[in-house]
Protein backbone atom coordinates (compact mmCIF):
# COMPACT_ATOMS: atom_id res chain seq x y z
CA UNK A 1 0.00 0.00 0.00
CA UNK A 2 0.88 3.31 -0.98
CA UNK A 3 0.25 6.46 1.06
CA UNK A 4 1.94 8.81 -0.67
CA UNK A 5 -0.74 8.29 -3.47
CA UNK A 6 -3.71 9.31 -1.16
CA UNK A 7 -5.05 12.48 -2.66
CA UNK A 8 -6.90 15.63 -0.93
CA UNK A 9 -10.21 17.29 -2.81
CA UNK A 10 -8.42 20.27 -4.27
CA UNK A 11 -6.75 17.64 -5.99
CA UNK A 12 -9.67 16.29 -7.60
CA UNK A 13 -12.57 18.86 -8.22
CA UNK A 14 -12.42 21.61 -9.73
CA UNK A 15 -12.35 24.99 -7.91
CA UNK A 16 -16.03 25.34 -8.53
CA UNK A 17 -17.18 22.11 -7.34
CA UNK A 18 -14.98 21.93 -4.41
CA UNK A 19 -16.65 25.67 -3.29
CA UNK A 20 -19.65 24.09 -3.65
CA UNK A 21 -19.11 20.48 -1.01
CA UNK A 22 -17.36 22.35 1.18
CA UNK A 23 -20.21 24.81 1.29
CA UNK A 24 -22.68 21.76 1.55
CA UNK A 25 -20.58 20.56 4.05
CA UNK A 26 -20.13 23.75 6.46
CA UNK A 27 -23.90 24.79 6.20
CA UNK A 28 -26.21 21.77 6.02
CA UNK A 29 -23.29 18.81 7.44
CA UNK A 30 -23.68 16.87 4.07
CA UNK A 31 -20.51 15.87 2.84
CA UNK A 32 -20.84 14.65 -0.95
CA UNK A 33 -17.41 13.72 -0.70
CA UNK A 34 -18.33 10.33 1.45
CA UNK A 35 -21.54 9.32 -1.18
CA UNK A 36 -20.66 6.76 -3.19
CA UNK A 37 -23.27 8.23 -6.48
CA UNK A 38 -20.80 11.22 -6.48
CA UNK A 39 -17.96 9.03 -6.75
CA UNK A 40 -19.18 7.12 -9.33
CA UNK A 41 -20.05 10.49 -11.42
CA UNK A 42 -15.85 11.18 -10.50
CA UNK A 43 -14.50 8.36 -11.85
CA UNK A 44 -16.92 8.55 -14.99
CA UNK A 45 -15.21 11.49 -15.55
CA UNK A 46 -11.75 10.65 -15.01
CA UNK A 47 -12.30 7.49 -17.11
CA UNK A 48 -13.48 9.75 -19.66
CA UNK A 49 -17.29 7.90 -20.00
CA UNK A 50 -20.58 8.35 -18.73
CA UNK A 51 -22.38 6.74 -15.67
CA UNK A 52 -25.45 4.30 -16.64
CA UNK A 53 -28.67 4.17 -15.31
CA UNK A 54 -29.36 3.22 -12.02
CA UNK A 55 -29.84 -0.52 -11.10
CA UNK A 56 -27.74 -1.03 -14.47
CA UNK A 57 -24.93 -3.93 -14.47
CA UNK A 58 -22.10 -1.91 -14.17
CA UNK A 59 -21.86 2.01 -12.85
CA UNK A 60 -19.38 3.62 -15.76
CA UNK A 61 -19.30 2.83 -19.47
CA UNK A 62 -16.65 4.44 -21.91
CA UNK A 63 -15.52 3.51 -24.94
CA UNK A 64 -11.35 3.18 -25.75
CA UNK A 65 -10.14 2.06 -29.02
CA UNK A 66 -13.39 1.24 -30.35
CA UNK A 67 -14.36 -0.90 -27.33
CA UNK A 68 -17.29 -0.73 -24.66
CA UNK A 69 -14.89 -1.33 -21.53
CA UNK A 70 -17.05 -1.33 -18.34
CA UNK A 71 -16.19 -0.26 -14.30
CA UNK A 72 -17.76 -0.83 -10.84
CA UNK A 73 -17.47 1.74 -8.83
CA UNK A 74 -17.36 0.73 -5.08
CA UNK A 75 -16.81 3.56 -2.03
CA UNK A 76 -15.69 2.99 1.60
CA UNK A 77 -14.59 5.52 4.36
CA UNK A 78 -12.00 3.93 6.26
CA UNK A 79 -13.58 2.57 9.94
CA UNK A 80 -12.48 1.11 12.68
CA UNK A 81 -12.15 -2.80 12.56
CA UNK A 82 -11.71 -4.98 15.48
CA UNK A 83 -9.99 -8.16 15.61
CA UNK A 84 -9.52 -10.71 18.10
CA UNK A 85 -6.40 -10.83 19.56
CA UNK A 86 -3.77 -13.01 17.61
CA UNK A 87 -0.87 -14.55 20.28
CA UNK A 88 -2.16 -11.70 22.65
CA UNK A 89 -1.95 -9.08 20.10
CA UNK A 90 -4.24 -6.63 19.03
CA UNK A 91 -4.75 -6.26 15.21
CA UNK A 92 -7.79 -4.00 15.14
CA UNK A 93 -7.05 -0.67 12.87
CA UNK A 94 -8.88 1.24 10.77
CA UNK A 95 -9.94 -0.38 7.42
CA UNK A 96 -11.75 -0.25 4.17
CA UNK A 97 -14.58 -2.56 3.46
CA UNK A 98 -16.26 -2.80 0.17
CA UNK A 99 -19.38 -4.55 -0.12
CA UNK A 100 -20.66 -6.92 -3.22
CA UNK A 101 -17.82 -6.18 -5.74
CA UNK A 102 -19.11 -8.03 -8.23
CA UNK A 103 -22.79 -7.43 -7.63
CA UNK A 104 -25.21 -10.07 -6.44
CA UNK A 105 -25.24 -11.24 -10.03
CA UNK A 106 -22.00 -11.22 -10.57
CA UNK A 107 -21.83 -8.45 -12.84
CA UNK A 108 -19.89 -10.92 -15.61
CA UNK A 109 -19.78 -8.02 -18.21
CA UNK A 110 -17.74 -5.70 -15.83
CA UNK A 111 -13.95 -5.47 -16.85
CA UNK A 112 -12.71 -3.84 -13.63
CA UNK A 113 -13.86 -3.05 -10.48
CA UNK A 114 -13.02 0.86 -9.51
CA UNK A 115 -12.39 1.27 -5.18
CA UNK A 116 -12.07 4.16 -4.27
CA UNK A 117 -11.18 4.47 -0.11
CA UNK A 118 -11.55 7.30 2.00
CA UNK A 119 -9.19 8.13 4.96
CA UNK A 120 -9.35 11.57 6.69
CA UNK A 121 -9.31 14.21 4.24
CA UNK A 122 -7.51 11.87 1.59
CA UNK A 123 -8.99 9.43 -0.68
CA UNK A 124 -7.04 5.92 -2.28
CA UNK A 125 -7.83 4.43 -5.65
CA UNK A 126 -7.59 0.54 -6.85
CA UNK A 127 -8.79 -0.46 -10.54
CA UNK A 128 -8.79 -4.24 -9.85
CA UNK A 129 -9.33 -6.37 -13.05
CA UNK A 130 -13.07 -8.62 -12.53
CA UNK A 131 -10.92 -11.62 -13.19
CA UNK A 132 -9.15 -11.70 -9.96
CA UNK A 133 -12.44 -11.23 -7.69
CA UNK A 134 -14.65 -14.25 -7.41
CA UNK A 135 -18.32 -13.69 -8.68
CA UNK A 136 -19.74 -14.47 -5.37
CA UNK A 137 -17.37 -12.44 -2.98
CA UNK A 138 -19.09 -10.85 0.17
CA UNK A 139 -16.63 -8.09 0.21
CA UNK A 140 -13.33 -6.81 -0.15
CA UNK A 141 -11.12 -5.42 3.23
CA UNK A 142 -7.95 -3.89 3.11
CA UNK A 143 -6.05 -1.62 6.13
CA UNK A 144 -6.38 1.45 5.78
CA UNK A 145 -2.80 2.79 4.84
CA UNK A 146 -1.84 5.34 7.57
CA UNK A 147 -2.04 1.90 9.90
CA UNK A 148 -0.24 -0.54 7.46
CA UNK A 149 2.94 -1.79 8.88
CA UNK A 150 5.70 -0.94 6.34
CA UNK A 151 6.55 -4.91 5.53
CA UNK A 152 2.99 -5.86 5.30
CA UNK A 153 1.15 -6.58 2.09
CA UNK A 154 -2.01 -7.40 0.96
CA UNK A 155 -3.55 -8.78 -1.98
CA UNK A 156 -5.26 -5.73 -3.61
CA UNK A 157 -1.81 -3.50 -2.80
CA UNK A 158 -1.07 -4.20 -6.53
CA UNK A 159 -4.07 -3.22 -7.70
CA UNK A 160 -3.21 0.22 -6.17
CA UNK A 161 -3.08 3.36 -8.33
CA UNK A 162 -2.72 7.05 -8.48
CA UNK A 163 -5.79 9.49 -9.35
CA UNK A 164 -4.06 10.42 -12.31
CA UNK A 165 -2.81 7.10 -13.48
CA UNK A 166 -6.42 5.41 -13.70
CA UNK A 167 -7.71 6.33 -16.87
CA UNK A 168 -4.38 4.18 -18.67
CA UNK A 169 -4.58 1.24 -15.68
CA UNK A 170 -8.26 0.99 -16.76
CA UNK A 171 -7.58 0.84 -20.56
CA UNK A 172 -5.13 -2.00 -20.14
CA UNK A 173 -7.25 -3.68 -17.56
CA UNK A 174 -9.82 -3.72 -20.67
CA UNK A 175 -7.41 -4.51 -22.99
CA UNK A 176 -5.84 -7.66 -21.33
CA UNK A 177 -9.14 -9.03 -20.79
CA UNK A 178 -10.34 -8.40 -24.75
CA UNK A 179 -7.13 -9.88 -25.82
CA UNK A 180 -7.21 -13.31 -23.37
CA UNK A 181 -9.69 -14.81 -25.41
CA UNK A 182 -7.38 -14.17 -28.38
CA UNK A 183 -4.40 -15.43 -26.75
CA UNK A 184 -6.27 -18.35 -25.47
CA UNK A 185 -7.69 -19.26 -28.75
CA UNK A 186 -4.27 -18.67 -30.49
CA UNK A 187 -2.79 -20.89 -27.99
CA UNK A 188 -5.39 -24.25 -28.19
CA UNK A 189 -4.72 -23.27 -32.19
CA UNK A 190 -0.68 -24.01 -31.77
CA UNK A 191 -1.10 -26.61 -29.30
CA UNK A 192 -3.64 -28.50 -32.26
CA UNK A 193 -0.99 -27.23 -35.04
CA UNK A 194 1.94 -29.27 -33.20
CA UNK A 195 0.22 -31.97 -32.28
CA UNK A 196 -0.89 -32.44 -36.13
Amino acid sequence: MRPEWGIEAHDILRPPELEATLRLRNDTGFDPLSQPLFWEYLVARQLGGDITAHKALHDVEVTIWDRVCRAEVKYSTAFWMTYRPIRGKDWSRPSFKWALPRGNSGKSGVDAIVLVGREGDRWFFWAVPASEVSASCPSITACAPNARSATGWSKWDRWQVPWDALLPTFAAICHNRYDQKHRQRNAATTRRTRKG
